[in-house]
């Protein structure tokens, strides 16, 4: 065993240690870097300050730059230039069609209005899909005098012209009241369409089989699976998880859900207040700060947007699935906040996570064993977080405690921003009080916007059940907003008359956000009937403040925390806590420097000090990942109390790594490495193992897969190319010959290589007979809609103007936007002695109520031109003319007669 781990180690060094690369055959800008595909940021673009002109950009950090994606750019920007991602080229023009623009990666030059620049081709860079270009040279190439804000995550322009985007806002003023333009489609006006469930789908699906081997003293073999499944179900969208191993180890969770953006779910019986979310099955409810836990089991959700608990303007809670043993990494705005390893229930938990004032952008890097990645954004803003003046949210959940679909007991891990056990990793604990007993929990929140800046809340818990007893609870929250200050008073009472209440106040001054809470609690709030109340929290405080400092070697400078918390109990104990990090960039790599000081009194003999600091690292140097913590007691004594770290390295389908860890308390010592490769979807590895100490060794050995259909039908999708865990739409653009609105094989013709709008944007996988959308965001009305400049016929017109959709993970949703061929309306004015009529306005109205109407003026000449007409029945108005009735037919050119009313009908017309 020794000589065969030896022969691997060495295998594993090589590669990680040898800068060499396989050919792959493709053309076309590199790849990013790993340091590149690391620093992952999501910022906003924003144009002379004020004005947002795109939100939740996907953009790289490329060391003092950004790498930002050129097709989303121009599209913000409003700049007709088309992008070939996969060539690395673009062609078009901007500002005015002489102002032309080509850009040819491969040879490393750019022409602008004719005058050629030159750049190394190795800055272009690619994400697989779209093409990536430092904003440094766009800020050159059209003089956007750029600024790029690291604390707020903004790209800020400032052109020496008007965009066209601007152009456009401030000739018809149609902007939102937080400065953003309107988008180019008006969803709310869009046609709804009704995507229906099936009763089983295609699912997008996870899967790994691990075999483990162990010795040789003790001999063990084992073997577990996993597997991850997100698909139509039922008429819903079910998700299931489920692990098992050879030890009896079994998990298994089952959730049908429905999300309709728009708010129409059991709009029968909840009218104009239909809800946005349904969910059943294996659910955890949620809870308002001053409550105990909500509780995880057997249960149904109903709520009305996205509703975060009451009060919440200081910390928030980020949880998610994924297999265990994958490592889960936490980022806010670029900065590491922490990680850890996921359990083995396959369920991470971010808790008590520190929120700043405006937005907080957090990002969730998920890592397997053989190189797989998987990333989630979280997005918080907190001071966008109140209801619309006069509009109601809500929620309400219910849950069987400690039971499930399948009747397994739900756990989770646990990460406390606010607790001494930072950077500690693999803890599985029960994360919700309310699982010791087999209960129940019931939940319900609803909250009102009493003006723009001024919302209420109110809601009740109620729990009961064995070891729970029966509890009541209510609450009532009020939030104001002014400006960059944010105050909330939350007050909540129990059937016993026990009470709390809580203040908390939010604000930023000069880049620096403050937090501050106070809370006050009666001798027994929250407590169970069987617990000692002798030691029951009765006051506690809070203050924490964050900022960005520019120190030495950081990359765009470094975030930094400070907060202070102090707590009193009923037997007069107290407690105090102060907590510290600084996290930033060094070189490409991520680093988070933490430290907590607490002050204890908890038997009346005075203060006893505790310290402990960590310090986490991870990000890539070159083409190396490295990934490493150390954890340390600073007080009573000064010493080690654990280190790991890991260095990897990806070579084509080849991923390698090496780990060491060295527990400073038990003295024991771990070495490993992992060798796997990706077979077009399909990766096979295996990991091993050397305790230094005892000399065990362990070997695992692991098959993993992705898998969806794709949603074009065309078979199966595997590894890197099956990505439809978020919406699909597939569209079919027709000519609707026989004008019936509804595509007819045979009858009517499918136009092909057509183009359409979405609002957001989409990415596109395919366009053909059918334009296929993927990356849909399943939060959010989807508008769509057939780009009329882009038609190749001029005289082809879109039959409505669009279609509004809500889409769904691994469902697609088909939706047939019909064109028609437009028709002609000519009218020649005269007056009595046969002289042109100029400067007459005539309206074309269509016969149908609420339908279509055009104005057109009268030239010099007294014709009217009534231009792309759409086909159907109109009457055609003219002051002075009796009204005409019309029928358009496709390609008709009408040229009506006017009959001229009598003068005295002329009178009492006008």
């Amino acid at each position: 065993m020794k000589r065969f781990l030896a022969v691997i180690l060495s295998v594993s060094a090589v590669l990680c240690l040898t800068h060499w690369t396989l050919p792959d055959g493709t053309a076309g800008p590199p790849a990013l870097s790993e340091a590149q595909e690391i620093d992952f940021r999501i910022i906003e673009l924003r144009l002379r300050r004020r004005a947002v002109i795109a939100q939740d950009v996907f953009a790289y950090g490329d060391g003092a730059d950004l790498l930002l994606p050129l097709e989303d750019f121009f599209y913000a920007l409003e700049f007709p230039i088309e992008v070939n991602d996969a060539e690395g080229t673009a062609s078009g023009w901007f500002l005015r069609e002489t102002q032309t623009f080509e850009l040819d990666g491969a040879s490393g030059t750019v022409t602008i209005a004719g005058e050629t620049f030159e750049f190394r081709p190795s800055r272009l860079r690619t994400d697989g899909e779209r093409l990536h270009v430092p904003l440094g040279l766009l800020t050159s190439w059209f003089g956007l005098n750029s600024e790029w804000n690291a604390q707020n995550q903004t790209i800020n322009l400032e052109p020496d012209y008007l965009l066209p985007a601007e152009e456009v806002s401030m000739r018809n003023r149609r902007t939102q009241g937080s400065g953003r333009p309107a988008p180019r489609l008006d969803v709310g006006a869009l046609s709804p369409v009704d995507a229906p469930y099936s009763w089983i789908g295609w699912p997008y699906g996870t899967a790994d089989i691990s075999y483990n081997v162990a010795g040789p003293d003790p001999q063990i073999s084992d073997a577990s699976a996993n597997i991850s499944l997100t698909g139509d179900f039922l008429r819903m969208t079910g998700e299931l998880f489920a692990s098992a191993n050879t030890d009896g180890q079994r998990t298994a969770r089952l959730s049908l859900s429905r999300t309709d953006a728009s708010g129409h779910l059991f709009s029968g019986v909840l009218g104009d207040y239909g809800a946005t979310n349904f969910r059943i099955g294996d659910v955890s409810t949620s809870t308002h700060p001053l409550l105990n836990g909500g509780g995880a089991g057997l249960g149904l959700q109903v709520s009305r947007s996205r509703l975060r608990r009451g009060g919440d303007f200081d910390t928030t809670r980020l949880e998610g699935e994924a297999f265990a043993g994958w490592q889960a990494e936490l980022y806010r705005d670029g900065q590491l906040l922490g990680f850890l390893t996921v359990p083995s229930s396959g369920r991470y938990i971010f808790d008590e996570v520190p929120l700043t004032f405006g937005i907080n952008r957090f990002r969730i890097e998920l890592y397997g064993p053989l190189g797989e990645r998987r990333t989630i954004e979280r997005p918080v803003d907190i001071s966008d977080a109140f209801v619309r003046r006069g509009d109601i949210e809500y929620t309400a959940e219910f849950a069987l405690l400690g039971r499930g679909v399948f009747m397994n007991p739900r756990d989770a891990a646990q990460l406390d921003f606010d607790d001494d056990t930072i950077g500690n990793e693999g803890e599985d604990e029960d994360f919700l009080a309310g699982d010791r007993g087999q209960g129940y929990v019931a939940y319900s929140e609803m909250t009102m916007g009493l003006t723009n800046s001024l919302s209420a809340s109110l809601g009740a818990q109620l729990r009961g059940g064995e070891g729970l007893g029966d509890h009541q609870s209510a609450f009532l929250t009020l939030a104001q907003r002014s400006g960059v200050h944010v105050l909330s008073g939350d007050f909540a009472i129990e059937d016993s008359g026990e009470n709390a209440l809580r203040l908390t106040y939010s604000t930023e001054f000069r880049g620096v956000s403050m937090n501050a809470t106070a809370e006050t609690y009666t001798d027994r709030f929250g407590q169970l009937d069987d617990e000692n109340d002798s030691a029951q929290l009765v006051r506690r405080g809070s203050l924490r403040f964050d900022g960005r400092v520019e120190p030495f070697g950081f990359v765009n400078g470094a975030g930094w925390s400070f907060g202070f918390t102090g707590s009193e109990r009923s037997d007069g104990a107290q407690d105090f806590a102060a907590q510290g990090r600084l996290s930033g960039q060094v070189a490409g790599v991520s680093v988070s420097q933490t430290a907590n000081w607490r002050w204890s009194d908890s038997d009346g003999n005075g203060m006893i000090e505790t310290a402990n600091s960590a310090l986490n690292v991870s990000g890539s140097v070159g083409d190396f990942r490295m990934r490493g913590s150390l954890d340390m007691s600073l007080r009573p004594e000064l010493e080690l109390s654990r280190g790991q770290f890991e260095i990897a390295r990806r070579i084509n389908d080849w991923f390698g790594r090496f780990r060491y860890s060295h527990d400073f308390q038990s003295e024991s010592r771990t070495v490993g490495a992992s060798l796997s490769r990706d077979f077009d979807g399909i990766r096979l590895g295996m990991d091993l193992r050397h305790d230094l100490e005892d000399s065990q060794t362990s070997a695992l050995f692991t098959l993993g897969f992705n898998f969806d259909r794709h949603p074009g039908g065309r078979g199966m999708r595997f590894g890197r190319n099956a990505r439809s865990n978020r919406g699909v739409a597939s569209i079919r653009v027709f000519e609707d010959m026989n004008l019936d609105g509804v595509y007819t094989p045979g009858e009517d013709r499918i136009i092909p290589d057509a183009a359409v709008i979405t609002e957001p944007r989409s990415r596109l996988i395919s366009n053909d007979e059918r334009v296929v959308l993927d990356d849909l965001s399943t939060t959010e009305v989807i508008g769509v809609s057939v780009s009329r400049d882009e038609l190749s016929d001029p005289y082809l017109i879109p039959a409505t103007v669009g279609a509004s959709f809500t889409a769904r993970p691994a469902g697609v949703v088909s939706i047939d936007l019909p064109v028609v061929m437009s028709g002609e309306v000519e009218v020649e004015l005269k007056d009595e002695n046969g002289d042109p009529i100029d400067g007459r306005i005539a309206e074309l109205n269509s016969c149908a109520p609420d339908g279509k109407r055009e104005r057109e003026r009268s030239a010099f000449d007294g014709y009217i031109f009534f231009q792309f007409v759409t086909p159907g029945c109109y009457t055609l108005s003219v002051p002075g003319f009796e009204p005409t009735e019309v029928h358009v037919a496709p390609g008709d050119i009408l040229r009506p007669e006017l009959v001229r009313l009598s003068e005295a009908s002329a009178g009492m017309a006008e």
